[in-house]
């Protein structure tokens, strides 16, 4: 175009524009007349490129033509014009997915050289022909590639009527194909039809031709448009359009498209890598993934075909931290609005990372954050990378495996847009609270990264490796161990806890069996135990709960503490007692389901201290490593435990197994006070004789009845010594069974001298057994061991000795320290262990006493002599 034909255009523009404005009042009365529908011309639409070559280079093709009448042209009598029935207002046409254009490889025309008809003849990009009613002749308008000035990605644009004509660009919702707009057409001129064709390398001679303007210098040679890289099939493009005069109304139709060919001659090579922000061993990190595509941008190559799939395999012992949970959220799928390029309306404390993309198409990269979905019953783990730039916002939704033995990370980002990129970076956050946490052993930790094309092409495989380091942290197991009762009184009820843990340094915890010291011991009487059933599920009633559970898991200086709720159970394997410890694994966001960890509660038969096993903690639980860090638990029921009477310095002891099969031994010093102000004034009264058993050289029945009140210091040891009326059965004492016999539960009747009952306010129910005379290799005499049996099981042993004086002692010198209310041990005449030296009906008898001397767990000490009661004897008239 000449410089004069430039100046003459405003005014050709302005004649123009008045006979248009003149003939559009006839429009409308002829459009009543048509005889057909208002629609595209069948045959006439047709989307095409010049070459079928997957990647290849093509010119694009676009072609329609409206439904119209043959019009007389108002001026020109013997002219006549095709005039739609009906004047378009947009016009959008959707490409199909892989077909792209790259604006930023050819210069753009600002928009003030635009209006004023001096694009650079390297920024046109194709040519159209345009048929317009009232206005002779179809000349080809250049089309150039402008400065985008609505936001969008690329902006394509050309004058026809004097009127700039804009053509927006932007990648749809749904599959991201590329979809081109051009709204609000001038309604001076109604347009019959439309050819519009792009270049495929718009700098190749063969387009001077159609150039607008002649070359003045040589114009760059590089690809615009680049075709699919898929061949699966025939694909289709869709035309659609709404008009003036129907406004709400959609008319579209589909051009079918060439099946695109040659998809095994694309070339595609990818590279990943990642890296922490740290590489000390096991410790929160912030990891960075790069996947690099390099892009064939070359005329007579063929396009790098986009990515399709990405896979990444994060090094084994990289896993997700339990750590990042305090204060993380997840973003609702509504919020993210994944079907659409809407800004999604996520929690801040949901986004984990920042996301950029190198793309070609754009000159700027596209930036944005990863965001972490909420969880499904399918899935636990998702996120989506959200990136924008020029008009553009993509979601990317990823799935995150978790390999359930190990917890090995695998992100997978399947079915991509079909739009290429030469580098992609997600940078997850770092820090105490990063999601994701070092391998714990040093060395070697390789990340495998999987890319795959669209085109069917194979997968690129890289792998790429970090040094993990010790960085001098502490290595082995070295767990700390503390236990207490909160109140140190003596024979008070005070809650009582115990707290185990370990550092990142330290191997993983997996069990601990705790030895309690002897007087402390809890109150059954009134908690209902919780039954087996309920017990494994974790379903125990509140009935049931004496206490509170605090673990905190992960790794650094930020564990994440998860609350639970420790119930008192039945016999849990072999033990009387067990404990269920209930632990609701609700990390943050997310829901790991309920854990529950048993443990046996066993009593041990002589001292009656209790000793905890617990079964093994659970290392992981869908995929996450819990990294357990402390476990503190508290038997804080009101009323429910009970200090000792004693206070002798005790301990807690502990030990404490490490998964990698390691046993530390710890111990917490234990002590309570205060133990000479409890009271002690137990009772002990002796019953003999029965009809028929008071003359001397008779075997006679024995019963010993010891009673207390409540809330006094516990009996340490008990001494009987019988008068000189009384005596031993030399014959039943031959009958005493072995140790071995009785620890084997084989002690005969023989050896069976009498029964006990014990009552405790400790337990619901009384214990009670047989007596037993028992051989020591250490005394002459065997001893009597009662044999306790009921909810628990306890021996006390009798140490029996006859003294100087010749009297019969007996002596129980390692009580419990349990509260007794009530014991009574029953020697009968028929089992014979007691026999009468003396008429027990004579004066001298009755007047005879009973040495007694009993000890508390504080030390106090009591000394009495008390008369026999005796049995049996005829009553003496007064």
């Amino acid at each position: 175009m000449t410089a004069t034909s430039r100046r003459s255009r405003p005014l050709a523009c302005v004649l123009a524009t008045l006979c248009l404005v003149l003939a559009t009042a006839l429009i409308g009365a002829a459009a009543a007349h048509a005889a057909e529908p208002f629609g595209f011309v069948d045959g006439s639409v047709g989307v095409s490129t010049s070459t079928t070559q997957a990647g290849g280079h093509p010119d694009l093709n676009v072609r329609f033509a409206l439904t119209s009448v043959m019009a007389r042209h108002p001026i020109i009598d013997a002219l006549e014009m095709p005039r739609p029935l009906e004047t378009a207002r947009d016009v959008v046409v959707d490409l199909p997915p892989g077909i792209v254009g790259n604006p930023g490889a050819i210069p753009r025309c600002a928009a003030a050289d635009f209006f004023a008809s001096s694009c650079p003849p390297e920024s046109q990009v194709g040519v159209i022909r345009t048929n317009v009613f009232f206005i002779p002749g179809n000349e080809p308008n250049a089309v150039f590639n402008v400065v985008p000035s609505h936001g969008a990605p690329a902006e394509f644009a050309f004058i026809k009527l004097g009127l700039p004509i804009h053509m927006l660009v932007s990648v749809r919702d749904g599959d991201h194909g590329l979809r081109t707009t051009i709204a609000n057409l001038p309604t001076q001129g109604a347009m019959s039809s439309a050819d519009m064709t792009l270049w495929g390398v718009p700098g190749d001679p063969s387009h001077d031709a159609e150039r607008q303007t002649s070359l003045t210098g040589e114009v760059p040679v590089r690809p615009f448009m680049t075709n699919a890289a898929t061949c699966d099939g025939p694909t289709r493009a869709e035309i659609s359009l709404e008009t003036y005069d129907n406004p709400g109304r959609t008319i579209a139709t589909t051009a079918p498209m060439a099946q695109l060919t040659g998809c095994e001659q694309q070339r595609f090579a990818a590279t990943g890598s990642a890296r922490p922000d740290t590489t000390k061993a096991g410790a929160p990190a912030g990891w960075t993934v790069e996947l690099d595509v390099p892009q064939d941008q070359t005329v007579d190559g063929l396009a790098t075909p986009p990515v399709k799939d990405v896979v990444v395999r994060l090094p084994r012992g990289t896993v997700v931290s339990p750590s990042a949970s305090d204060g993380l959220r997840t973003c609702p799928a509504a919020a993210m609005k994944l079907a659409t390029s809407e800004v999604p309306d996520c929690p801040a404390a949901s986004k984990i990372g920042s996301v950029q993309i190198d793309t070609p198409l754009l000159a700027r990269p596209m930036t944005g954050s990863v965001f972490l979905l909420d969880q499904t019953p399918q899935r636990l783990l998702r996120m989506v990378l959200v990136a924008e730039g020029a008009g553009v916002r993509l979601k990317l939704p990823g799935e995150i495996d978790l390999d359930p033995v190990s917890g090995q990370v695998t992100a997978t980002f399947a079915n991509n847009p079909q739009l290429p990129f030469n580098h992609l970076t997600v940078a997850l956050k770092g820090g105490p609270r990063a999601p994701l946490a070092n391998p714990r052993a040093c060395g070697p930790a390789s990340t495998s990264t999987a890319l795959t094309p669209w085109g069917g092409g194979r997968p690129a495989v890289s792998t790429d490796t970090v040094e993990i380091a010790c960085d001098g942290a502490p290595s082995g197991f070295a767990p700390a161990f503390s236990a207490g009762s909160a109140s140190t009184q003596a024979g008070a009820a005070s809650a009582f806890s115990l707290t185990f843990a370990r550092t990142d340094g330290d191997d993983l915890l997996k069990a601990i069996d705790v030895t309690m010291p002897a007087g402390l011991m809890p109150r059954l009487a009134s908690t209902p135990l919780c039954g087996e059933a309920q017990a494994a599920a974790g379903s125990c009633g509140e009935a049931s709960r004496i206490g509170s559970a605090q673990t905190s898991a992960g790794p650094g200086s930020l564990p994440f503490e998860l609350p639970g709720r420790v119930y008192v159970t039945g016999p849990y394997k072999g033990a009387p007692y067990g404990l269920s410890i209930v632990v609701p694994a609700k990390a943050g966001p997310f829901d790991l389901g309920t854990v529950v960890v048993r443990a046996a509660v066993f009593v041990d038969l002589r001292t009656a201290a209790l000793r905890i096993a617990s079964d093994p903690l659970p290392t992981i639980l869908q995929g996450i490593p819990l990294q357990i860090r402390s476990v503190r638990v508290a038997i804080d029921k009101p009323g429910f435990m009970l200090n000792p009477t004693s206070c002798a310095p005790r301990t807690v002891g502990a030990a404490i197994a490490a998964a990698g099969g390691a046993v530390a031994q710890r111990s917490s010093r234990y002590q309570v006070g205060g133990c000479r102000s409890l009271a002690y004034t137990p009772k002990l009264a002796v019953r003999v004789g029965a009809r028929g058993q008071t003359r001397a050289g008779r075997r006679t029945s024995l019963v010993a009845t010891l009673t207390q009140p409540a809330a006094q210091a516990a009996n340490r040891s008990v001494r009987l010594a019988l008068p000189k009326v009384l005596n031993a059965r030399l014959d039943v004492v031959e009958r005493a069974c072995t140790q071995a016999a009785y620890d084997a539960g084989t002690c005969g009747a023989a050896a069976r001298i009498g029964s006990a009952t014990a009552v405790t306010p400790l337990l619901p129910k009384s214990l009670s057994g047989p007596a037993y005379f028992v051989r020591n290799p250490a005394r002459r005499l065997p001893d009597i061991v009662v044999q306790l049996r009921g909810d628990v099981a306890i021996d006390l042993v009798g140490r029996v000795v006859i003294t100087r004086d010749l009297r019969l002692t007996t002596t129980f010198d390692r009580i419990p320290d349990v509260p007794l209310s009530r014991f009574q041990l029953t020697l009968p005449a028929s089992s014979g262990p007691v026999g009468v030296v003396r008429d027990l009906c004579t004066k001298a008898a009755r007047l005879a006493r009973a040495r007694q001397g009993l000890r508390a767990q504080n030390g106090r000490l009591l000394r009495r002599a008390d008369r026999l009661t005796i049995a049996g004897c005829a009553k003496q008239k007064k």
